[in-house]
């Protein structure tokens, strides 16, 4: 009995023991709000954007204006935002953290996301820029133009100066066009500007023209990109090798179909392999099966190595298309490497196309690694893990960190690709370098077919 009384009086004292302590606890201090000219209730405090000239938020629409300085000549924003306490931002976003996007907005549609409240309310907004400056640009190929066998062709475009979102303002009527023009003849037609290019179509008309020119026209401003060139039509091109060039590697010895458009039976075609890291390509004959297919082998005795397999029709080069050649299914090397930024980079035809990457210091080069790391009906996700870059000569050696990006395009939008963006250091020195992917667990794939230059 005693010890029944004692069990008692011991868990009365615990019980109005811990009742004080509760009571004795102060009360966490709220967070401080901090109305501003940029606040809406219950969802957004504030936004800062480093590097902008003016903030701008109409409640009406939403909508949020920003405006930067002719002196900032990048072509990416770095958006803070200050929640409510319990919002938080439900669209996938690159940046940082989950309060940081980062948004590559010349000649891009204004940003749309969506932010749900501590009371699980939902709202929608949109950011436009606008940039101050002149308008600037230039193309980056220099070469006379070509147009595929339907009559289309593209020429990458940068674009550093006075162009901002497309419209940069809710009521902007202003819209960039490109032109194509017969200096000759005056015959002309108009573009498609989207992301960094520029897209002709049905330019059948303008094939052996002398004296073509290209410019855009954004409002009053003119800006010619390119003058004096000419334009060919190409008759074939080859697109792709095999069925999942990002995935899965060619083998030495295997047979493969090649796809592209205009093959005829009445030609010669040959399989022309080779990299910088060869005395001499290896060559193999293709063999035609339909007007946008061949069937050839790869050469027995290739060496495991990252390749550009360049298809030739007679003694003419087609094009070539990067490929991961090895008998390891799960061989790391380089995809492919492209320096203009876009969003969608493996919905394009060119995106296997072989070509020589140069770069100028403090520039961007995006690199997509193979196998490529991909994800199935899945949000952006801004921590996924990928390799670094190694550049590297015999007298200088660059470790570089990926900024992550991904293309949600492939495979019918059901697949997200991720890929890397690193910035070439300022600190090298021009020259030719190897290019490596360098993993978590220090292992380091097979060097890229082609040497980059670094301007």
């Amino acid at each position: 009995m005693k010890n029944i009384v004692l069990f008692i009086s011991i868990s009365l004292l615990l019980t109005f023991g811990c009742k004080r302590k509760d009571k004795n606890t102060p009360d966490p201090i709220p967070e401080e709000i901090k109305i501003t000219e940029l606040t809406d209730p219950d969802f957004i405090q504030y936004i800062e954007v480093p590097g902008s000239e003016k903030i701008v938020f109409d409640s009406t629409l939403h909508a949020y204006l920003i405006t930067l300085p002719a002196s900032f000549t990048t072509d990416r924003i770095n958006i803070k935002f200050k929640f409510y306490p319990g919002a938080f931002l439900t669209t996938g976003h690159s940046g940082e953290s989950a309060e940081v996007v980062d948004f590559t907005f010349r000649s891009r549609a204004p940003l749309y996301f969506q932010i749900s409240s501590a009371k699980e309310k939902l709202a929608d907004y949109q950011i436009y820029v606008k940039h101050n400056g002149p308008l600037k640009g230039s193309i980056s190929d220099q070469e006379d133009f070509q147009c595929d066998p339907d009559g289309n062709f593209s020429v990458p475009l940068e674009i550093t100066s006075g162009l901002g979102t497309n419209p940069s303002s809710p009521d902007s009527k202003l819209e960039l066009q490109a032109i194509l023009k017969d200096e000759k003849t005056g015959m002309q037609i108009l573009g498609t500007p989207f992301q960094a290019a520029l897209y002709f179509n049905n330019v059948q008309p303008f094939v052996k023209s002398e004296n073509l020119s290209v410019s855009l026209k954004y409002g009053d401003q003119v800006l010619t990109v390119a003058q004096n060139k000419k334009l060919t039509q190409l008759k074939v091109v080859v697109y792709q090798i095999g069925s999942f060039p990002l995935f899965t590697p060619l083998s030495a010895g295997q047979k493969v179909e090649i796809f592209g458009k205009g093959f005829t039976a009445n030609k010669k075609y040959t399989l022309k392999i080779q990299n910088d890291f060869l005395d001499k390509p290896f060559v193999s004959n293709a063999d035609f099966t339909e007007i946008n297919k061949l069937s050839g082998t790869i050469p027995e005795n290739l060496p495991i190595g990252s390749y550009s397999v360049g298809i030739f029709q007679n003694d003419t080069l087609v094009n070539g298309v990067i490929h991961t050649i090895s008998k390891n299914e799960k061989e790391q090397a380089i995809g492919q490497i492209w320096t203009g930024v876009n969003d969608y980079p493996t919905s394009s035809q060119s995106f296997y196309v072989a070509k020589k990457i140069s770069v100028q210091r403090g520039k961007s080069l995006f690199v997509n690694p193979f196998p490529a790391i991909w994800r199935m009906y899945e949000g952006f996700d801004p921590k996924k893990v990928l390799p670094d870059l190694q550049l590297k000569n015999a007298a200088q050696t660059a470790t570089i960190k990926a900024a992550v990006k991904s293309d949600g395009s492939y495979g019918d939008a059901s697949i997200r690709v991720y890929y890397g963006e690193y910035t070439a250091p300022i600190s090298l020195a021009p020259g030719m370098y190897e290019a490596r992917l360098v993993y978590a667990d220090k292992s380091v794939s097979l060097p890229f077919w082609s040497k980059i230059e670094i301007k």
